[in-house]
């Protein structure tokens, strides 16, 4: 959403978004896969550099999922690398009628393209937006980097957006995975898909409060995200906090206590 971010914002935002790309090589269904802009806004191509920055400082990653090599090389029209794993491909400035192809289908490997919008105003990027958005295929999930309005008039129609995304989870300021993960949120598709046109699902799992004609989920976080997640690839503490999680889990499973393990997972929390 344009609107103004301090640097720390646009720093934890790009990162959000970067995280959420190269998570599992980016095979996951909820794998950010087109980014939305304003071009007129004015710290577009700084936010969209940051991005790329953080994209450039991850390893490639090996091409695990069957037929991804394949993939990339038919969206990128390049050579994937012989060792077996697939460079992260950010494409920002994408033409969506001349390259249509890149966002007709959910492209199941590690690239990520950037949409501009004319939009003058937030009120013409949100109507842009949100049809652009019903244009391409895909009804799980969306993330929305949202900055505080400085007026009710701006508030309210940052609020329209949010409601009427036709998306089952619409994260803000965060990534739609952890709606998945807390379990107790509403999960799948948005409503209305079919037999024949599915869609990205029909129906919806994770509802342990039964709620009824589940709209969509709006899961919110802030703009800047303190300690750092666990699920970013440069947290320093992933791999201890992994092993503390499945240890937590397994005693859980086993019926011991799990306070002590709980508590032991605190310093590597905050120092990641």
């Amino acid at each position: 959403m344009p609107g103004r971010y301090t640097r720390r914002q646009l720093d934890s935002q790009a990162d959000m978004i970067a995280a959420s790309i190269v998570n599992n090589t980016s095979f996951n269904c909820i794998a950010t896969k087109l980014v939305i802009t304003s071009r007129s806004w004015d710290q577009r191509q700084e936010f969209l550099e940051r991005i790329q920055r953080r994209l450039e400082q991850q390893p490639a990653r090996r091409a695990w999922y069957p037929g991804a090599t394949s993939l990339w090389e038919t969206l990128t029209q390049r050579q994937a690398p012989a060792d077996g794993t697939l460079p992260t491909v950010f494409r920002t400035g994408l033409d969506p009628e001349r390259e249509a192809h890149w966002t007709e289908r959910e492209w199941f490997v590690p690239c990520v393209a950037e949409v501009a919008l004319e939009a003058g105003s937030v009120d013409e990027f949100c109507s842009r937006a949100s049809e652009h958005t019903r244009r391409i295929p895909g009804s799980l999930a969306a993330n929305v980097t949202l900055p505080k309005a400085a007026d009710h008039a701006t508030r309210r129609r940052q609020e329209l957006l949010l409601d009427h995304l036709a998306y089952g989870v619409v994260a803000v300021n965060c990534w739609s995975a952890l709606a998945f993960a807390f379990t107790s949120i509403p999960w799948g598709g948005f409503p209305g898909g079919t037999l024949q046109a599915p869609e990205s699902g029909l129906g919806m799992v994770h509802n342990p409060l039964l709620l009824p004609m589940v709209h969509n989920s709006i899961l919110r976080g802030p703009l800047v995200s303190w300690p750092k997640p666990p699920w970013f690839a440069w947290n320093t503490r992933g791999v201890q906090l992994t092993r503390g999680v499945t240890d937590l889990y397994a005693r859980a499973g086993a019926g011991r206590p799990t306070l002590l393990a709980l508590a032991r997972l605190l310093p590597d929390v905050l120092a990641g």
